[in-house]
């Protein structure tokens, strides 16, 4: 399945990632073909993706993926959003490596790297 990315997921994953447009299609590609559904997750991450997903409820999300250092949110084959999860999560989610380089207060990676 092909995921399609919504104009405001775009523009999200582009400041929030660093990745130019066309490799925010091939990261949501990848976020839906390989990213960990909450199933997978401990008991706290998999609340916290839920809870994402309830929050996000106004945009009909029906489901989130943690891939790489981000939450994906999805509805109907597209990508709706991208979050950095809650940093307090990591030590909890064994198969889970955060990246060092992104600055969570701001929401973006760290200036020079």
């Amino acid at each position: 399945m092909s995921v399609t990315v919504t104009k405001h997921a775009m523009k999200r994953a582009r400041k929030r990632l660093g990745l130019p447009a066309k490799a925010v299609l091939r990261q949501a590609n990848r976020a839906w073909t390989e990213g960990l559904p909450p199933e997978a997750l401990d008991k706290r991450m998999q609340d916290y993706l839920l809870s994402m997903v309830l929050r996000e409820d106004k945009k009909a999300v029906e489901e989130a993926r943690l891939y790489g250092d981000f939450v994906y949110l999805f509805a109907g084959g597209q990508l709706v959003t991208v979050y950095p999860p809650d940093p307090r999560l990591y030590s909890e989610t064994p198969n889970y490596k955060p990246d060092r380089d992104y600055d969570f207060r701001a929401r973006r990676l760290k200036r020079g790297r």
